[in-house]
């Protein structure tokens, strides 16, 4: 078994065609082809290693519905272009239907891995210029793929569907015209230092409860960097997510990502938004210079936020409405143009132990008979109220330092209400607590203090 064959064109070996050369073949037999334009269509069916050599392009082109399907457990692909004339969303240049294909420094328009028996390894290949998706990974398939360029494609760079588990490592994934990843249909899939960037839809999407790790990864230039629907997770860490035209990170219907240790930043919408009724965790992440709000967060979503630097955003820091809630905790959060939170329409967060300070207007907003308990919080050195409560609302704040603002510490107006415990409140060049048009707060146990003008104001 297996030996050593030669395909050349001009004659100089033992076959002129690759098909001829696997037809003759033994298993574990090392095909090698010469330069050349082979105008066929290949089918691996025993284990063989196919091994393009010499100088100049070994280009393997088929007018058929595939150029090349592998149809046994083992075989080795390297140093081939391989494309066809005409793609499909369900034929595409290599078909991989079983076994482990490896596939190493070839050249291909397009690839589709489909199967629970399917785990082919593709390794510093080129993909693209598809008329369709450049990988499909399908129905619980899994795969390698690694140093490789994914680039320019009609739709998808990559799509992992059906309860597929691939592993993608240092590729880049660029110029697609949709999304550089789509993970749909409860697929998983690790992806890891990898760019991705120049997509005319987000870098990375994912819905229908597919939960895939995202680690190390630089996102930018697409719509969003990463979109999240339809109840779907994942773990983004310590990547870097920047530059892209809408929020960098999208949490849609009911999704629950977690993400850890991310650079946020440049953006020109929010850095992450938040809505209708999703949840998720975000730890550790640095996130500005946005140009709307850090974090958005609406319509009934509920993420906990923590130990967070939101900062020097072109917006709000945090921005909370339409009934959302959300913890937020161990933040830093300072230095936005607008306030460091705002908590609006009958919104009603908790934010513990949170430094807001710095800001170009209020420290937190909390309008529109919006709630919220507001504790063991750093407030200070902002340019307007430390917190200004308006509109029919009514927080919790206590157990909290309000200080050296430029205005009051605590301004109460339009009926507002709240309670106001165990606080420290001073240094303020305002009046230390300013209540006005029918507010009715309660104030108990806080010390008002050092302030420029009045300690209690009641207009």
């Amino acid at each position: 078994m297996g030996g050593v064959m030669i395909v050349d064109l001009l004659g100089n070996g033992d076959f002129t065609s690759i098909s001829e050369a696997i037809n003759n073949a033994l298993p574990d037999t090392e095909i090698t082809i010469r330069p050349g334009l082979y105008r066929e269509t290949i089918i691996i069916d025993k284990p063989l290693k196919l091994i393009g050599e010499g100088e100049g392009e070994i280009i393997v082109e088929s007018p058929a519905d595939y150029c090349l399907s592998m149809e046994t457990n083992h075989a080795i692909v390297r140093g081939l272009t391989l494309r066809k004339l005409l793609d499909s969303e369900n034929c595409l240049t290599v078909n991989i239907f079983q076994g482990k294909l490896v596939l190493e420094d070839c050249d291909i328009t397009s690839i589709f891995i489909k199967g629970s028996q399917t785990n082919p390894v593709i390794r510093r290949c080129k993909i693209h210029d598809s008329s369709s998706v450049g990988i499909t990974i399908t129905d619980k398939a899994q795969a390698t793929i690694e140093n490789c360029e994914i680039y320019n494609n009609a739709s998808v760079g990559i799509w992992i569907n059906k309860e597929s588990n691939p592993t993608i490592r240092s590729c880049n994934i660029y110029d697609g015209k949709s999304n550089g990843l789509s993970i749909t249909q409860n697929s998983q899939g690790i992806i890891e230092d990898c760019e991705i960037n120049g997509n005319s839809s987000p870098g990375i999407y994912i819905n229908n409860e597919s939960n895939p790790t995202i680690r190390c990864c630089r996102i930018y230039d697409c719509t969003n960097g990463i979109s999240i629907k339809g109840n779907g997770k994942g773990i983004i860490e310590n990547c870097h997510i920047f530059g892209n035209t809408h929020p960098a990170i999208y949490i849609n219907r009911e999704s629950a990502p977690t993400i850890l240790s991310c650079h946020i930043y440049d953006n020109q919408q929010n850095g992450i938004c938040i809505q209708e009724k999703a949840q998720g965790t975000i730890e550790n992440c640095h996130i500005y210079g946005n140009a709307y709000p850090g974090i958005y967060i609406n319509n009934e979503s509920n993420p906990n936020i923590r130990s967070c630097h939101i900062y020097d955003n072109q917006e709000n820091g945090i921005w909370i409405q339409e009934k959302a809630q959300g913890t937020i905790e161990d933040c830093e959060i300072y230095g936005n143009n607008y306030q460091g939170i705002k908590i609006e329409q009958e919104s009603n967060p908790t934010i513990r132990s949170c430094r807001i300070h710095d800001g170009k207007t209020n420290g937190i907003y909390i309008n529109e008979k919006a709630q919220g308990i507001v504790e063991n919080c750093e407030i200070y050195g902002n340019d307007s109220q430390g917190i200004y409560i308006d509109q029919e609302s009514n927080p919790t704040i206590r157990s909290s330092r309000i200080y050296d603002g430029k205005q009051s510490g605590i301004c109460i107006t339009e009926n507002g209400q709240g309670i106001i415990e165990d606080c420290d409140i001073y240094g303020n060049a305002s009046p230390g607590i300013y209540i006005n048009q029918e507010s009715n707060p309660t104030i108990r146990s806080c010390r008002i203090y050092d302030g420029k003008q009045s300690g209690i104001w009641i207009k």
